[in-house]
């Protein structure tokens, strides 16, 4: 780990190597600063290009400092609790038997869970943890396959297949195999936040850039969408966060 000074600021960064890189690029996300640079450039040429790119470091670490709060609060599976799910904290029933099978359900926006008196707390933690995952992956899924037909069908495209990941700093992709790429953790964020990575991606489908006309592609069809750009920047940081 190395370290960049700016205005009274330290702030620490990685290099990284990359055999498919042609120059290198700089990565900022609320975990870190990182180099990415190809396989072979000298790292003294890495020093050299975050130290001509340090006020724009600066702003965008300090930018993602002021956004941050302290903590995250996250789901601990108690009775009263609440549960993260399409930007609403929603509230958990837990229902606790001698015998009961340890298992997670959402019904009329609620959570409910039944768990055996005799399991550790820890190991109730970890195994609900494992379900919430698995819930949200799934409604993650149905969702973004149902927004990927909709806004493909009004554009006359297509698309191959949805996969979900779990990315640190990107939200979505899509391949020139028109397979496209979501972070599920877009599951946890208002439902449109995802409906608007959806059709960002399904436009790349027609345009592999982000030229005029795929922004006007994509005003086409989410004249407002510049609200969930803003959104993701200054609040996606705490989905990851929420469930890591």
């Amino acid at each position: 780990m190395f370290e960049l000074h700016v205005n009274d600021t330290t702030i620490p960064y990685a290099i990284t190597r990359s055999p498919r890189a042609k120059r290198s690029r700089i990565i900022i996300t609320p975990e870190g600063v990182k180099i990415v640079a190809p396989k072979f450039l000298p790292e003294a040429h890495a020093h050299k290009f975050i130290e001509d790119n340090k006020s724009w470091v600066w702003r965008k670490h300090k930018a993602f400092k002021i956004a941050q709060p302290e903590t995250v609060s996250k789901p601990t599976f108690t009775d009263g609790s609440t549960i993260l799910y399409l930007g609403e904290h929603r509230p958990v029933h837990v229902y606790a038997e001698d015998n009961a099978r340890l298992h997670l359900s959402y019904e009329e926006c609620e959570f409910h869970i039944s768990a055996p008196t005799n399991m550790a707390d820890d190991i109730r933690q970890t195994l609900l943890n494992e379900q919430l995952i698995r819930f949200y992956k799934k409604h993650c899924i149905t969702l973004a396959t149902h927004y990927a037909k909709h806004y493909t069908q009004a554009l006359g495209l297509s698309f191959n297949k949805i996969t979900l990941k779990q990315q640190k700093s990107r939200w979505g992709s899509c391949s020139t195999k028109d397979n496209i790429n979501i972070n599920w953790t877009l599951i946890l964020a208002p439902q449109d936040m995802l409906e608007y990575v959806v059709l960002h991606e399904v436009c790349h489908l027609q345009h592999m850039n982000h030229s005029t006309d795929f922004w006007a592609l994509v005003k086409s069809q989410m004249p407002h969408y510049t609200r969930n750009e803003a959104w993701l920047k200054h609040n996606g940081y705490s989905l990851s966060a929420y469930i890591s």
